[in-house]
């Protein structure tokens, strides 16, 4: 009797894990698909040789040489179209797939950047430089630096829905002088929804 209730016992266990994990057509089920946007928040980092994910964090104003800097961006999210299985556990306990890994269901119309200092001869504070910003979803080897596109590039690819969470900035042009660096972002979704952000000044150096 007590083996009975043991086998019975575990029978009902792996049976509440295998519902947690799988559809009806026996595919496992990932986490909420879509993110929405609530905010932007960003990280100012200096290439390294490490690998993988040659970076490093920048603390505080420190000087940085321009030509190994970058921006690193993360949208603050909700996650949305979560299911829940009839036998009222979660599908989401084991999960395939990251949160989010759909994207947001609405596109960016626009994005403007702006310096907050004088950046070089071209550029005073208060200027829009999105001619010398490029961007790429995420450094993950040291030849990935060379691999940034036009800032219009992004806006094209996400037209029709952001696809990942996170974007990364790089200068294409050299600063006029070490002197503070910082931009404020401005990200428009094509529901007129606007997210500004202002990243934390640095001393860029040539």
């Amino acid at each position: 009797m007590r083996v009975t209730k043991t086998v019975l016992i575990i029978f009902f266990m792996l049976g509440a894990c295998i519902v947690s994990c799988l559809t009806r057509d026996g595919s496992c089920e990932s986490g909420p698909p879509h993110f929405r946007i609530k905010g932007i928040e960003s990280t100012n980092m200096r290439l390294t040789t490490s690998e993988p994910n040659p970076w490093r964090k920048i603390i505080g104003n420190e000087q940085v040489l321009w030509d190994s800097f970058f921006i690193s961006f993360n949208f603050q999210a909700d996650y949305i179209a979560a299911i829940v299985s009839d036998y009222g556990q979660s599908l989401m306990a084991l999960e395939c797939a990251e949160q989010g890994y759909a994207g947001d269901k609405i596109g960016v119309d626009t994005i403007f950047v702006r310096t907050m200092y004088d950046y070089n001869d071209t550029y005073a504070a208060g200027d829009t430089i999105n001619q010398i910003v490029l961007i790429k979803d995420w450094i993950f080897f040291y030849d990935d630096f060379e691999k940034f596109v036009p800032l219009s590039n992004y806006i094209v690819d996400n037209h029709n829905g952001v696809i990942d969470q996170q974007f990364q900035f790089k200068l294409s042009e050299a600063p006029g002088k070490g002197d503070s660096f910082s931009i404020q972002l401005s990200f428009i979704l094509n529901n007129g929804e606007v997210f500004q952000h202002t990243t934390n000044p640095l001393v860029l150096t040539k």
